[in-house]
């Protein structure tokens, strides 16, 4: 668990770093007080207790599975860690305005920035989700009316779906016998094979 645990903070929290960085910065300069100045000594110890305590958080969240799986949790039983890795660096952010007493000239600045950023970003997300869905969905389409006019024949060969995004792929395996082949061939009513082009 403590090599699962080392793996997250090294490896897996990094790549969302940026994002937690710019959302929390945008938060914490919103957030922060100006008025209380906290001494450098207070300032750091509280910075340190908050990392140990995350890192352990960390350990404890990963333990169930290190038991259960022997490996990292799935992407999506990592959502948390986002989340608690956004509230940290929030409370980093927010406890360095205190300690470098910066002012609300700065601070309002740092807050127009910090939006302004975020709002860039999530469009560039939206856009670029929009387009990979669009695509996606309707290239599904295509391959829905391709089974049901070739239904009877003995094998259709089906084009390769394009990246879904966010969205739960609908892929089926290359492999003949797998699974989603009778799932879909199950859930279209369809007795010929499916076969799937090679990209």
């Amino acid at each position: 668990n403590i090599k699962y645990t080392g793996i997250i903070v090294l490896k897996i929290i990094p790549e969302i770093l940026p994002y937690c960085i710019i959302f929390s910065l945008a938060i914490s300069t919103y957030l922060t007080p100006t008025i209380p100045i906290r001494s450098l000594k207070s300032g750091v110890k509280n910075i340190f207790i908050c990392f140990v305590l995350f890192v352990f958080l960390i350990f404890l969240f990963q333990l169930p599975i290190s038991y259960k799986t022997q490996d990292v949790g799935a992407d999506r039983t990592l959502y948390p860690l986002a989340i608690v890795t956004l509230m940290v660096f929030t409370y980093f952010f927010s406890q360095i305005i205190l300690i470098l007493s910066v002012n609300s000239k700065h601070i309002q600045t740092l807050t127009i920035f910090s939006l302004g950023t975020v709002v860039a970003i999530n469009s560039f997300q939206f856009n670029q989700q929009f387009n990979l869905s669009v695509k996606y969905s309707k290239s599904f389409e295509r391959r829905l009316n391709q089974i049901s006019i070739q239904k009877n024949d003995k094998e259709i060969v089906l084009d390769p779906l394009p990246e879904s995004g966010f969205l739960h792929s609908a892929e089926i395996s290359p492999l003949p016998n797998h699974f989603t082949h009778d799932q879909l061939k199950l859930g279209l009513n369809v007795s010929a094979e499916l076969k799937l082009k090679d990209r």
